[in-house]
């Protein structure tokens, strides 16, 4: 699933990445209907891929079939496939020029544009993208934009994949002068924290509610259908079982219906530790927003602190009064000393 969040957690974007959801006729561009000429293309390129075939071997056209079924399936992914067609169409620069196109069908044409796929969101320039409100930026016009499956048709429709949220003004905390004091890294902190345990808990609830259908579909029918479970499903699962997540996760895929069994129980009981484990420290994170919250409003306290150091020094007074007096020599400058006329002789002699 596509989101506001990177993808540690499969299905979630990161922050840094911050995917813009809304807007759906703009995502059209990139992931709606292709028009009848871009089909066309793409039948006319592979009916000259199958032409060159056919007249070398024919038994090559079909294990080029079977890898392009294979990437549909995603057994493959993209680069995969490259790379097991770079085999393929290595014995003619005609075959290799065929390829090239291809891969621009699969989102490989590198050689056409400057950024790398999953390239992160700080290293894009956005100097010359068009803007959208304060926050939001149109990709670059030759940005790779990555391939999503599992995609609903209203996904179609509400999903954007142009626009994307920039950091601007105070919420920009990538430029290198920037520093935080310890108020502020106490709360920072306290956010990645509490990021990660609702990221636990939310995956872990997800896992539960696709994994819960199965059991109540499939309970003495055979084997159940796993379609229904995505990556970060099984990466749920094999965080809940560290080491030997691996493991479990290959069972369940050899022997779903008894491994679901053992695994279900162990993913209720790691929801109820860590919704526990929330509760208990929101009452620490509390304490540590009511004690710097206030303190970390003072963005120039760490500068402070370090020029008032440095300056009610006995070295640093010193050398004031050396240059005061040395510009009251030159005459650049009053006397810094104190002085009174004293007109009375009779009372100052």
């Amino acid at each position: 699933l596509p989101g506001p969040y990177t993808s540690k957690d499969q299905g979630f974007q990161s922050k840094q990445s911050g995917e813009f959801t809304g807007g759906g006729k703009s995502s059209q561009k990139h992931k709606g209907e292709k028009k009848p000429e871009e089909l066309s293309k793409e039948a006319l390129l592979l009916e000259k891929v199958k032409d060159k075939f056919m007249a070398k071997n024919p038994a090559v056209y079909g294990d080029f079939l079977k890898c392009l079924s294979l990437y549909v399936q995603e057994v493959f992914t993209a680069s995969e496939l490259a790379v097991v067609l770079d085999d393929m169409f290595s014995w003619s620069s005609e075959m290799k020029t065929l390829l090239e196109e291809l891969k621009g069908y699969i989102g490989l044409r590198e050689s056409l544009t400057k950024y790398s796929k999953n390239i992160p969101m700080s290293a894009i320039d956005f100097s010359n993208c068009e803007h959208m409100g304060t926050s939001y930026r149109s990709l670059p016009s030759d940005y790779p934009i990555p391939v999503c499956s599992g995609r609903t048709e209203l996904c179609e429709v509400v999903l954007c994949d142009e626009y994307v949220s920039v950091p601007s003004g105070s919420e920009d905390y990538s430029y290198s002068n920037y520093r935080k004091n310890q108020y502020e890294e106490s709360l920072f902190k306290c956010e990645d924290d509490r990021f990660e345990l609702d990221m636990l808990i939310e995956t872990n609830a997800s896992t539960i509610r696709a994994i819960e259908p199965l059991l109540d579909d499939d309970r003495g029918r055979g084997k159940p259908d796993l379609k229904s479970l995505k990556a970060f499903h099984f990466q749920a699962i094999e965080r809940v079982y560290g080491d030997h997540g691996q493991e479990i996760v290959d069972h369940i895929k050899r022997a779903p219906l008894v491994a679901i069994n053992v695994v279900l129980p162990r993913l209720r009981q790691k929801d109820e530790e860590w919704r526990k484990a929330r509760r208990d420290m929101n009452k620490i994170w509390r304490d540590v927003y009511k004690d710097n919250y206030h303190k970390s409003l003072d963005h120039r306290s760490f500068y402070f602190k370090q020029l008032d150091k440095k300056g009610l020094t006995a070295k640093t007074f010193i050398s004031e009064m050396k240059e005061a007096r040395e510009a009251c020599e030159k005459g650049s400058q009053p006397s810094p000393f104190l002085l009174f006329e004293m007109s009375r002789q009779d009372i100052h002699y």
